[in-house]
């Protein structure tokens, strides 16, 4: 398996049109954990504007996998109704002192290896896909 990371200063942001309507109760990016960062991280949904409409709980990255070196998905509680072919951001965002350090970061990994989505585009290279998230709707 390949891993290809997005390195998180303070933010990341993945788009996403929604294919159908979705009552949303969690969001699962797909983490790594280098090193033994300090802080927080929570994921917030955004309209296209960057309107704030929802916010999940706040994680402390400590809580975090365990080792020194760590990757796997992450579930951040969030309620929001997400409404058909409505595009939205869905953002990573650091808090509580977090500070990107090369010896001890967060990133957001790529849906590269294993694809679990389908793109809309032909990606011209490993690096040009969607970060992997996935959205927990309530049936």
């Amino acid at each position: 398996m390949k891993l290809i990371v997005h390195e998180l200063a303070t933010s990341l942001v993945q788009n996403l049109i929604s294919p159908r309507n979705v009552f949303c109760v969690a969001l699962r990016p797909h983490l790594v954990r280098y090193g033994n960062p300090t802080g927080t991280l929570k994921m917030q949904i955004l309209d296209t504007s960057n309107n704030v409409l929802a916010d999940s709980e706040t994680l402390n990255i400590s809580s975090i996998g365990s080792n020194t070196y760590w990757h796997g998905v992450i579930r951040f509680y969030i309620d929001y109704g997400l409404r058909k072919d409505t595009e939205y951001k869905f953002k990573l965002v650091a808090g509580g002192g977090y500070s990107f350090s090369e010896s001890a970061y967060i990133g957001w990994c790529n849906d590269y290896d294993l694809s679990k989505y389908d793109t809309d585009y032909t990606p011209s290279s490993f690096i040009d896909r969607p970060l992997d998230l996935e959205i927990w709707e309530r049936n």
